[in-house]
């Protein structure tokens, strides 16, 4: 059986198929780098996986796997080094200084290159720090903000949610990582922890807002309810209270005072009248402009009538000397 290098074929390994790429034959054996699984997919392995396998154990040639992913198909692709303390504090410091520019919630496309710019001059400054063991690409600083945003969010959800418990007591809960403050400065806080309420359980108490009114009940009027009959509640009015009949201003709070139908009614027609006179001047108006307009493009046609003739007799009077130069 004769066997193409780099071709693609399926080979059986502990009674499972595994597909991959043949690198090497010699003596009726192939050495074959195979892949992995990988949910529904296969992808190559870190570290190369070649096995030299007999013929009999290779089942059937397949096609070129289609690539559906950079991650998973490309086998020379190697994951970059974690960033260290100093290089996480370096790369937020220098994020910091363009922050204005990278939070930017515009996204036409001034804004769009001016942010490019920025991470450009960020991954330059970074990688040409004293500081940086491993030259990182503009992407990697950009996803390592965003998983940083991301943590910084769910701290503060978590520093939250403890504060807010039930049980009594301080918050026990602490982070001890530097970034998440300095992230938390770049970043807008209202998206982190919202805005301020005032109402409901939301609202934060305050030794300033809270206010409390100490009363001396032996200050106060005490009345005496002992001599107190039920025959009292027929006293008249006092004076000071009682509202003067002759007051012609006074009205219920809720019985408003209503107008007369008919002024309204007048004052209505007056407005319509207004308004229809108003629109047959407009309409008037539009009349004259129309007329005006037809007249404009009546004196333009005679104009170029009379351009077309001139031009005419200007090519007959032509003719006729050039015809008069021939005969000389």
């Amino acid at each position: 059986m004769q066997r193409k290098l780099e071709c693609y074929l399926t080979v059986m390994y502990d009674n499972q198929l595994y597909p991959g790429q043949v690198k090497e034959v010699a003596n009726n054996t192939a050495l074959v780098s195979t892949t992995e699984k990988c949910g529904r997919n296969w992808k190559w392995p870190l570290q190369s996986d070649c096995i030299w396998y007999y013929y009999e154990d290779i089942k059937k040639k397949i096609n070129k796997p289609s690539q559906i992913s950079k991650r998973i198909m490309d086998p020379s692709r190697k994951r970059c080094a974690n960033f260290t303390p100093d290089e996480k504090l370096h790369v937020l410091s220098l994020i910091k200084l363009y922050k204005d520019i990278i939070e930017n919630k515009k996204s036409d496309t001034v804004t769009w290159r001016e942010k490019e710019t920025a991470w450009e001059n960020i991954t330059k400054q970074f990688n040409a720090s004293s500081n940086v063991l491993i030259k990182r690409t503009k992407e990697s600083l950009k996803n390592f903000y965003e998983n940083k945003k991301k943590e910084t969010r769910k701290a503060a959800a978590m520093e939250r949610c403890d504060r807010l418990k039930t049980g009594g007591g301080p918050s026990s809960y602490t982070t001890t990582d530097p970034t998440i403050d300095l992230t938390m400065s770049i970043i807008n806080q209202k998206s982190v922890v919202g805005l301020p309420s005032i109402f409901d359980n939301d609202a934060e108490e305050n030794e300033e807002n809270i206010v409390i009114k100490f009363v001396n009940v032996e200050e106060e009027n005490q009345l005496d309810w002992g001599d107190f009959k039920a025959s009292q509640l027929k006293t008249p009015v006092s004076s000071k209270l009682r509202q003067p009949e002759n007051n012609k201003n006074w009205s219920a709070r809720r019985r408003p005072t209503l107008t007369n139908t008919a002024t309204v009614a007048k004052k209505y027609e007056e407005w319509v009248d207004a308004k229809k006179e108003v629109t047959l001047l407009q309409l008037e108006l539009l009349k004259e402009e129309k007329l005006q307009q037809a007249r404009n493009a009546e004196q333009c046609k005679e104009e170029f009538e009379l351009r077309k003739e001139a031009l005419r007799l200007d090519i007959e009077i032509k003719k006729e000397q050039l015809a008069a130069l021939r005969k000389f």
